[in-house]
């Protein structure tokens, strides 16, 4: 079986681009080294989707480091794919369907979200508490003609369901986006300008977001050594 590394490098997208809702059945997730160190033995699962993006810059630095192929951070939210994809589908029509965080919270995004793109074809929400509930939530999905579905419910249950309604037959674009309505829930941008120019969005996190500390400092150099020697043994083999 393949490594965590190894998926997670092989599905890295070449231009964002490649990304954008199409009439193709497509699912994209979002990795970040806490989840890829957490997530080792999932890799079967990950090998399923079309596209992991590099969520956060430690990956995207560490490839340009070992003079690997060339990738860049993206993250579903306002600083790069989600406005794209929202502008994407407000032009083109394309529905969509959200799913993920708590019922208040997910009201609260959807309000932002409709101010701010009142031409976009908002199919339906739900909250994210729906781990007894998969084929339930399919069958509402389904029946709501979506083109798009966002799922926002932490990894992996985010993933799984994603690749759960591939398999049910939905036939459109599918993105995980982790906490992004969490944090849209009051103002569209979350990060401040200045922030997103200095890729200083996990310091920014660190200190708005305690739980992150934990997170960083636990599983960051993991993820440095290991991921290291992963891309240390594809310049070798190329070599």
């Amino acid at each position: 079986m393949k490594s965590i590394y190894s998926v997670f490098y092989n599905k890295l997208p070449k231009e964002k681009s490649l990304l954008l809702p199409e009439k193709t059945t497509k699912l994209v997730t979002f990795l970040n080294p806490y989840y890829i160190e957490t997530l080792k033995d999932m890799a079967e699962l990950y090998e399923k989707f079309d596209y992991i993006c590099s969520d956060g810059i430690l990956p995207v630095w560490m490839n340009q480091l070992w003079g690997v192929e060339k990738t860049e951070r993206i993250s579903f939210d306002m600083t790069s794919l989600a406005k794209e994809v929202f502008e994407y589908c407000s032009i083109n029509g394309d529905g969509v369907y959200f799913i993920g965080s708590e019922v208040e919270k997910i009201d609260s995004f959807i309000n932002v979200i409709r101010k701010n793109y009142p031409f976009l074809n908002i199919k339906g929400w739900h909250h994210g508490y729906i781990k007894e509930r998969f084929d339930d939530m399919v069958k509402i999905i389904m029946s709501s003609k979506a083109n798009v579905v966002i799922i926002g419910m932490g990894a992996p249950i985010q993933d799984q369901f994603a690749v759960y309604l591939k398999d049910k037959g939905f036939s459109g674009c599918v993105y995980t986006c982790g906490g992004f309505f969490h944090q849209t829930t009051e103002r569209l941008n979350y990060y401040p300008e200045w922030i997103n120019n200095w890729n200083l969005r996990t310091l920014y996190r660190l200190i708005h977001e305690r739980y992150v500390w934990g997170r960083v400092f636990r599983y960051y150099p993991r993820f440095i050594v290991f991921y290291s020697m992963f891309l240390f043994n594809i310049c070798r083999n190329k070599g």
